[in-house]
């Protein structure tokens, strides 16, 4: 297939910087009958009424006639929360989501698959890789069985499980799942992610033409005023830091921040990614206290979306103390 963004991608992280610092997790793909903006499944849709969408949804537990119109109903909210990054007020209602789909449709329908990949990659952005895994293994499964080997949706879920054992450090997995990915839809998606792993793995001539191949096709659709757009700036400009091209990753950096602000909101869990990379940018040269305030609100970012239990805030605080230790206050490191 050609440069077309088939399956639109999903969610993603940014680890810290020095030897972690990276362009973070590789993104998971969402559902393929929807059009799917970067951290989550909706194209960037916007509901003034989310609490009265919320108690439609939750009728559904005493009325059961309509099952379909009700799952569709609650997907949709699922599908905004995780939008939003409230992955933690996301994760109940797919759980009910599956249950419902498994109850409604049995084990050999497409939506069945559909509402397993969001349970799977909504544990996957809660850091929950033991529940994911499986997840993510099952909707292949069914979308093989459902849509044949080399359908979108499989290649979707390929890209997905790719993400994971990437994020477990299982690298030689996810690069042969984002291959064999490829060869059936050669998306930005995981164009995308290959590049993440490629970066990952220290192979930045192979990572470079892949971001770039990624934007480009972004650039055509959805478009530079997107997340997903934003994103592959934001991992572009990591492999820019990683060698030493400090100028072009702030430049780059800058950019990724201005349109995540506008497109996902200031609180958001993406924006405080970027925030945090401008961070280490300002940490490597030297301009500590422009660090430390960068950091500083991307930390409470992370706390307000993850809690104070979350590997993206520990990353944040160890590069907390890195700023500390470098301005000599060892006490406030420890």
């Amino acid at each position: 297939m050609g440069k077309r963004e088939h399956c639109r991608t999903s969610v993603l992280f940014f680890p810290t910087f020095v030897n972690r610092f990276g362009c973070g997790k590789a993104q998971c793909t969402g559902v393929p009958s929807f059009r799917i903006g970067h951290a989550g499944f909706l194209d960037r849709l916007v509901w003034p009424d989310l609490n009265r969408r919320l108690s439609v949804a939750k009728e559904t537990i005493v009325n059961r006639s309509n099952r379909a119109g009700q799952i569709a109903e609650l997907r949709k909210v699922v599908m905004w929360l995780y939008d939003k990054g409230r992955y933690h007020d996301a994760l109940p209602g797919a759980v009910q989501l599956v249950d419902w789909s498994r109850d409604s449709h049995g084990s050999s329908y497409p939506e069945l698959a559909d509402s397993i990949n969001i349970l799977a990659m909504t544990y996957h952005a809660l850091g929950q890789y033991d529940a994911a895994e499986p997840l993510h293994v099952e909707a292949l499964e069914l979308r093989r069985r459902c849509n044949g080997e080399r359908s979108c949706a499989v290649a979707m879920s390929m890209n997905n499980l790719a993400a994971l054992h990437f994020d477990c450090g299982k690298f030689g997995k996810s690069e042969e799942l984002y291959l064999r990915s490829l060869e059936i839809d050669r998306n930005a998606q995981t164009l995308h992610n290959l590049g993440v792993l490629y970066h990952a793995m220290g192979r930045f001539a192979e990572a470079k033409p892949l971001f770039h191949e990624a934007l480009e096709i972004r650039h055509e659709a959805p478009g530079e005023n997107s997340s997903s757009f934003a994103l592959t700036l934001n991992c572009l400009a990591a492999l820019y830091f990683r060698m030493s091209d400090y100028a072009q990753a702030e430049s780059l950096w800058r950019r990724a921040l201005k349109i995540r602000g506008r497109v996902s909101g200031r609180r958001h869990p993406d924006y405080a990614r970027t925030l945090n990379n401008l961070g280490a940018v300002y940490y490597i040269l030297g301009e500590l206290a422009r660090a430390e305030r960068f950091f500083m609100r991307a930390l409470r970012i992370r706390r307000q979306v993850f809690g104070d239990i979350h590997g993206e805030c520990a990353q944040t605080l160890d590069n907390l103390g890195s700023v500390s230790r470098a301005k000599g206050r060892f006490k406030k490191a420890l």
